[in-house]
């Protein structure tokens, strides 16, 4: 009998290996069979004509598991069974060269009268790939369930001695359990991986995949950034809108597998210890990539360091895809179990990850019962993309329960963000993730360690406290985590709290990632004996300085270098809070641990002293790699801050600029309104600014005569930092225009009572060029401050809106 197309032992071994790798918890223990249905096909029938077969290999694995946690403050022990399966089927048709041309597709096998015959395995051929997971547990209430996406040999032929094909698979597994009828936990755990098959028989094959099948960005000539083209508001992917829109309200679509992989067990009194993303670029159809792609730190494409990130970035054409789904559950970050949010199962959600100049896609998916949501991707400046800044009321509607959208842009910026809901408080009860853009850094390191993201944390869902009939502002909430993980209170045999760990080895240099994602809380983060080098903040390079502490506020992002040049040992990572910003329990044991290699163990190292204060980083100290100045005002925005009850409501408290709060409506997005209408609607009142005109200056004063700090966060744009102080502004203020501070996020700063006078609040000044329209938000990044209206919008060129 002659082989078969693909063999046996090939496909075989090589599912076997990937599923055992992918699919497999850490823990369990079972049995696992492969049976291989081979199709019986005689070398005659392969000569007689066109052939096609199907191969059949299941893989079956049954485990038994268990997991330790906690239900209403009791320990318990879940043991459960699960059995999984894969199913893959190969059908391939085979094309003899003795066939006729008119039974084979063009370019298949010889038209030769007379041709020598040949084994199949070097015929030429085609066909499809079809994975099949099927799962079931004894004590799951729903059936979990596994799904793949499938990839596709078809289409026109060419020939070649060996190929590869790449079929994207993610293993989905939800398992309901119910602790006495008192409590249900959820488990959601998404595992990703890219099967790829290699055939090293000299063939006749072409090789499609519907992942890779989107339509790229088109270049404006001179200006050497991606612009879109098209009318608004779609993202260029081919996804579905509502007739009679023209908006982009989610509707699903096609989307290829997901790339967000979750290790661990979730949802069970205890996070996982590892949450990664994988990266997985696909080449940008109609796209000619530049020379010189990235393979070192210090060239992307011929771009560097010093390149003006405004006006150029590399050409890469590569797209990156991930696929993430937001829904509710219990669980247990430092030990204390209550609701939360979580995305693929976890919090921080997946690493969302590309080169600088790569195109993003991402697919969200609501799987909340009563709530919408949207993304942000903070910082990203959405360059002639406003539609994807995921601001509902602003730029989009918000996903129902059920719904599903995808986002898609140009990573026009590099260095280290996140990304979070925009809607309501989302984000604090768990709906973000790191976000991290790989580019030039302005100095060197050995290893980088990723994301290092610190927030402040209840026990109770921040959106029961912000309903409570007594709310007025800022509370003392309990504690913080370090990427998702702290531990509060003892640690006992029932605590199930786990702090963040990081290995150095001696001599080495680690890039730190910091994301401060806390709803009212700045952050003073160190290590024990060891100092940092700063090198960017926020998306912008800066030159390098050394410090010992870093000021983090909220929405704000640090690059840091820290030398691994201290005795080695156990050491604290701390992230204190700042007691002057607003008040937190556990203050000061929000901490990581770092071990040196060869280490274990709780450190006795000690903290360094400081004062108590609500700062940010000194702006001396932020120059800008990229030197630029600010230009000459074109239109002064001059907006004044204050907190106080309504005129009918003594017990509402909300924040006003000019007297006024912030409203929108969720059903009728400004950016819909400007791009159907060519008009801001008048909901918006006073705090929809319109800037006309490209090119322009904007100074924007935000002025507090309360003695509060706010972080301001302007979308679209980074902004330079051209005056700060605390106590009133005026018009004899100097500002400085050569080279400031340029950020996303930075804080009006106020003076507490103390030596220096009484208390006092403060003002803020800085400026923008108009160069990106759209309808961009400017707000407070205090949770409770941008939910009580403390935000603006600035509506930038309307003409520019309405021809994108």
């Amino acid at each position: 009998m002659a082989p078969s197309p693909y063999t046996a032992e090939t496909t075989k071994t090589y599912y076997t290996t990937i599923y055992a790798t992918v699919c497999t918890d850490s823990g369990e223990t079972g049995t696992t069979s492969l049976v291989v249905t081979e199709p019986a096909t005689t070398a005659a029938a392969y000569q007689s004509g066109a052939v096609t077969e199907t191969h059949t290999y299941v893989y079956t694995e049954d485990v038994i598991t268990s997991t330790i946690g906690t239900s209403s403050g009791a320990p318990y022990t879940s043991t459960y069974h699960i059995t999984r399966t894969l199913t893959t089927t190969v059908t391939a048709t085979v094309y003899p060269s003795t066939s006729s041309a008119a039974a084979k597709p063009t370019g298949y096998g010889s038209d030769s009268a007379v041709a020598p015959a040949r084994e199949p395995t070097s015929a030429p051929m085609y066909g499809s790939i079809t994975l099949t997971w099927s799962t079931s547990s004894d004590t799951a209430t729903t059936p979990p369930s596994y799904e793949t996406s499938s990839g596709v040999i078809s289409g026109p032929a060419t020939s070649v001695s060996s190929y590869t094909t790449t079929y994207p698979t993610t293993c989905t597994e939800t398992i309901t359990k119910t602790y006495g009828g008192n409590s249900t936990s959820v488990i959601t755990t998404t595992y990703t991986s890219t099967i790829t098959s290699v055939i090293s028989k000299t063939v006749t094959v072409s090789q499609t995949s519907s992942s890779s099948a989107h339509t790229g960005y088109t270049y404006p000539s001179a200006s050497g950034y991606p612009h879109p083209t098209g009318g608004y508001p779609h993202p260029t992917g081919g996804y579905p809108y509502p007739s009679g829109s023209g908006y982009p309200h989610p509707t699903g679509g096609p989307y290829p597998g997901g790339n967000s992989t979750t290790v661990g067990p979730t949802g069970t009194g205890a996070l996982p210890t590892t949450t990664t993303s994988e990266m997985h670029p696909h080449p940008t159809e109609d796209c000619i990539p530049c020379e010189g792609q990235p393979g070192t730190v210090d060239n992307f494409c011929g771009l560097d360091i010093n390149t003006n990130y405004y006006k150029e970035i590399p050409k890469t054409c590569r797209t990156v895809y991930y696929d993430l789904v937001v829904s509710n559950t219990t669980f247990a970050p430092d030990g204390v179990e209550r609701m939360g949010l979580l995305i693929n199962g976890a919090m921080p959600g997946p690493l969302i990850e590309a080169n600088w100049g790569d195109t993003i896609v991402v697919h969200i998916t609501n799987e909340m019962q009563n709530n919408g949501t949207a993304l942000h991707f903070h910082g990203m400046r959405q360059y002639y993309t406003n539609e994807m800044d995921g601001v509902p009321s602003i730029t989009q509607c918000a996903l129902a329960p059920g719904e599903s959208m995808t986002y898609k842009f140009i990573a026009g910026n590099y260095g280290s963000s996140w990304y979070h809901s925009h809607h309501v408080l989302q984000t604090y009860d768990g709906v973000f993730g790191p976000m991290i853009i790989h580019g030039p850094h302005s100095a060197k390191y050995d290893v980088d360690m990723g994301a290092v993201m610190l927030q402040d944390w209840s026990h109770d869902p921040v959106e029961a406290i912000f309903a409570r009939p007594s709310f007025n502002g800022p509370i003392t909430l309990d504690t913080g985590l370090i990427n998702g993980m702290n531990v509060f209170g003892g640690n006992g045999s029932t605590q199930v709290g786990k702090r963040f760990e990081m290995i150095f080895k001696p001599g080495k240099k680690y890039l730190l990632r910091l994301v401060n994602g806390a709803i009212q809380t700045t952050f003073k983060f160190h290590i024990d004996g060891h100092s940092f080098t700063v090198i960017s903040n926020d998306y912008v390079p800066i030159v390098p300085y050394k410090t010992d502490i870093v000021n983090i506020n909220i929405g704000q992002r640090y690059n840091v270098i820290v030398e691994a040049n201290a005795t080695p040992g156990n050491y604290w990572a701390r992230s204190d809070a700042q007691q002057a910003c607003a008040t937190l329990v556990n203050s000061r044991d929000i901490k990581a641990i770092v071990h040196y290699e060869g280490f274990t163990g709780l450190p006795t190292s000690v903290s360094k002293t400081y004062k108590d204060e609500c700062v940010d980083e000194p702006y001396a100290s932020l120059v800008p790699v990229v030197a630029l100045n600010a230009g000459k005002e074109s239109q002064e925005i001059h907006k004044t801050v204050l907190i106080g009850p309504g005129p009918q409501t003594p017990n509402l408290f909300k924040w006003t600029l000019d007297g006024t709060t912030f409203q929108s409506q969720w059903g009728n997005p400004t950016l819909e309104s400007v791009y159907e209408n060519g008009t801001i609607p008048t909901y918006s009142g006073n705090l929809a600014i319109e800037v006309p005109k490209l090119g322009e200056w904007v100074y924007l004063i935000i002025e507090s005569p309360i003695p509060v700090p706010h972080p301001i966060h302007l979308h679209g744009h980074d902004f330079f930092i051209i005056a700060q102080g605390a106590g009133p502004y005026s018009s004899s203020v100097p500002m400085n225009l050569v080279n400031p501070p340029r950020r996303d996020v930075a804080n009006m700063p106020w003076q507490a009572a103390g030596p220096a006078g009484p208390p006092l609040g403060g003002y803020l000044v800085i400026a923008f060029e108009t160069d990106n329209p759209g309808a961009w938000l400017v707000h407070c990044h205090i949770g409770w401050h941008s939910t009580m209206g403390f935000a603006l919008q600035i509506i930038e060129n309307v003409e520019g809106i309405k021809a994108t």
